[in-house]
C-alpha cells in the first residue's frame, strides 16, 4: 500500500509540474520516453525519491531527455572515441559506482563523471552543472551523438541558463515551451537538423545574450542508433520519414529582436529564415556577432545598424538584400569582419569604410553574378574606386571586390595592408598597373604554395578584343579576361 501511495503522490506531482500539455501518463502508450523515465524513477533509480523531495522534478526530466534521444554518450560520459577511453560493456566492472573518466585537456586532468541514469546525483552526471544549491543551471552535449527530438519536458527546468547541444543528430522542431527559461542566458543548438518555424516564444527570452541556431540545413551528419538505424540529417526527421532535404529553420526577424537587449551572439546563418533586419535592431546595443548569412532576408540595410558599436562580425552574405552601406559605416569601430556579398547590392563603397582600422575581411563581392530570385537592376553592385585611405588598414587580410562595376586603378596605398593574405579584383572596372607596393607583397603573406592563401586575381589576361590586358599585373595568381569575364583558374 505504501508503495503505491509513493507512486501516486510522484505521478501527481509530475503531471502538475513537468507534463505541461494537460498530459497524463495513463494516455501515453507503451516505450514512451516519458513512461520509461516513471519506471526508471520509481523501480530502478538507487535514489529512491519521494513526491517531496525538491530535485524530483529535475532528475525525472533529466531521465526523460535521456530516454527520448538515443545516444551511447549517456552511458560513457561523451562519445565513445573520443572523451572515453575504455569500452564501457567490456570494462563495466571498472565503474562499480557508476562513474567514468574523461580527459579535460584545458585543465590537463582526468575528471570523473556520474553516468547517466546511474544512481549517482544528476549534478554529477557528464555535461550537467549545478548550483551550490543542487538546481540544474546547465546542460552542455556537445558532438556527442545524439539522436532525436528534443522533448518539450526539458523545458521544465525553469532555471536553466544556458543548454549546449549542438553537433549533435537532432531534428523536428524547437519545442514552444522554450519560452519558460526565463533564465536562459545562452542558447546553442547549432549544426543539426532542426526545421519548421522558430517558436515566436523565443522572443520572451529576454536575458539571453548567446543564441545560436546556425547551420540546420547543408549539414549531412550521419548518427547510428542504438538498434543499427542510420539517422542522416541533411533529410527532414533525419531520414526516419522519407528523404526530403531539410532547408533548416523558417520564420522572420522582425521588431520583436528588440526585447533581446543583451544579446551579444546572434548565429542564425545556413537556414531558411525571411522578413527583414528590423530598424530594432538598435535595441541590442552589446551586440558583437551578428551571423545570418545564407538565408532568404530581403529588404535593404537599416541605417540603424551603426549605432551598434561594439559590433565585430557583420555576416548578412547571400541573402536577398537590395541595399546600399550606410554612409556613416565608419561609426562601427570594432568590425572585424564584413561580409555583405552575394547580396543585390549596389552605390558607392562609403569613404567611413576605410576608417575601420580592426577590419581583416572586406567581402564586397558577387554583387553582379546574382541569379533569379535574386533582384536585378541597372544600378546593381558597388560603385566607385577604391580609397587611398585603405592603407590604414593594418590588419586587413581578405579584400573581395570582384563582379561589381568598381572602376579607378588600385591605390599604392593597398601595398601598406601588409597582412593581406587575398585580394580579388577581377570582374571589375578597375585598370591601369598593379602598383609594385602591391607586388611586393607576394614576399609577405600575400604568398602561399599551399594555396590556401596568398592569392592575387585581376583582370590581366590579354583582352580578346584589344589584346592587351585591361589591369597589368606581373604578380597576379590568376587573370581574367575583363571582356568574356572567363579567368585562368576556370579553364
Amino acid at each position: 500500500k505504501s508503495i503505491k501511495l509513493k507512486a501516486s503522490g510522484i505521478l501527481e506531482q509530475l503531471e502538475a509540474g513537468v507534463l505541461r500539455r494537460d498530459e497524463t501518463f495513463d494516455a501515453m502508450e507503451a516505450g514512451d520516453p516519458r513512461l520509461l523515465a516513471l519506471d526508471w524513477i520509481l523501480h530502478r533509480d538507487g535514489m529512491q525519491l519521494v513526491s517531496d523531495d525538491v530535485n524530483l522534478y529535475q532528475r525525472f526530466v533529466l531521465a526523460v531527455f535521456a530516454y527520448s534521444l538515443d545516444s551511447f554518450a549517456w552511458y560513457s560520459c561523451g562519445k565513445l572515441g573520443e572523451n572515453f577511453t575504455v569500452n564501457i560493456e567490456e570494462d563495466v566492472e571498472k565503474f562499480p559506482e557508476n562513474v567514468c573518466p574523461v580527459w579535460n585537456p584545458y585543465i590537463n586532468r582526468t575528471e570523473t563523471f556520474g553516468v547517466w541514469l546511474s544512481s549517482t546525483p544528476e549534478c554529477t552526471w557528464f555535461g550537467i552543472t549545478c548550483s551550490d544549491d543542487g538546481v540544474v543551471k546547465g546542460i552542455e552535449l556537445m558532438y556527442n551523438d545524439l539522436i532525436g527530438q528534443i522533448p518539450h519536458e526539458l523545458f521544465a527546468l525553469d532555471f536553466l541558463t544556458y543548454l549546449a547541444l549542438p553537433g549533435n543528430c537532432l531534428y523536428g522542431t524547437i519545442p514552444p515551451e522554450i519560452g519558460n527559461l526565463r533564465h536562459l542566458l545562452s542558447l546553442e543548438i547549432h549544426s543539426n537538423g532542426l526545421s519548421s518555424s522558430i517558436p515566436s516564444e523565443i522572443y520572451e527570452l529576454d536575458q539571453l545574450q548567446l543564441l545560436n541556431l546556425a547551420e540546420q540545413y547543408g549539414v549531412e551528419r550521419k548518427c547510428t542508433k542504438s538498434n543499427g538505424a542510420i539517422v542522416n540529417i541533411y533529410f527532414k526527421m533525419g531520414g526516419t520519414r522519407g528523404f526530403e532535404v531539410n532547408f533548416g529553420l523558417t520564420g522572420k526577424l522582425d521588431s520583436r529582436i528588440k526585447e533581446w537587449r543583451s544579446m551579444k551572439g546572434l548565429h542564425l546563418f545556413e537556414n531558411s529564415l525571411t522578413g527583414s533586419i528590423a530598424p530594432e535592431i538598435a535595441s541590442m546595443r552589446y551586440l558583437t556577432f551578428l551571423q545570418i548569412g545564407d538565408n532568404y532576408i530581403e529588404g535593404s540595410l537599416p541605417n540603424e545598424i551603426t549605432s551598434l558599436r561594439g559590433l565585430r562580425y557583420l555576416r548578412i552574405e547571400d541573402n536577398f538584400i537590395y541595399s546600399t552601406l550606410p554612409e556613416n559605416f565608419g561609426d562601427m569601430d570594432d568590425l572585424e569582419i564584413l561580409m555583405v556579398n552575394g547580396n543585390s547590392m549596389y552605390g558607392p563603397v562609403p569613404e567611413s569604410l576605410f576608417s575601420l582600422k580592426k577590419l581583416e575581411v572586406i567581402r564586397l563581392d558577387e554583387t553582379l553574378s546574382a541569379d533569379p530570385p535574386w533582384i536585378e537592376v541597372s544600378d546593381e553592385g558597388f560603385t566607385g574606386s577604391i580609397s587611398t585611405e585603405i592603407g590604414q588598414l593594418k590588419n586587413l587580410k581578405w579584400l573581395l571586390l570582384h563582379s561589381n562595376p568598381l572602376s579607378g586603378t588600385v591605390p599604392t596605398e593597398l601595398g601598406m595592408c601588409e597582412k593581406l593574405e587575398m585580394v580579388r579584383l577581377h570582374r571589375t572596372n578597375i585598370y591601369g598597373t598593379m602598383p609594385r607596393e602591391v607586388c611586393m607583397l607576394r614576399d609577405k603573406n600575400l604568398y602561399d604554395e599551399s594555396g590556401s592563401r596568398g592569392i592575387l586575381y585581376a583582370d590581366c589576361s590579354n583582352n580578346n578584343r584589344t589584346n592587351e590586358p585591361f589591369l597589368k599585373c606581373d604578380c597576379c595568381t590568376d587573370c581574367c579576361d575583363h571582356t568574356s569575364q572567363v579567368c585562368v583558374a576556370d579553364d
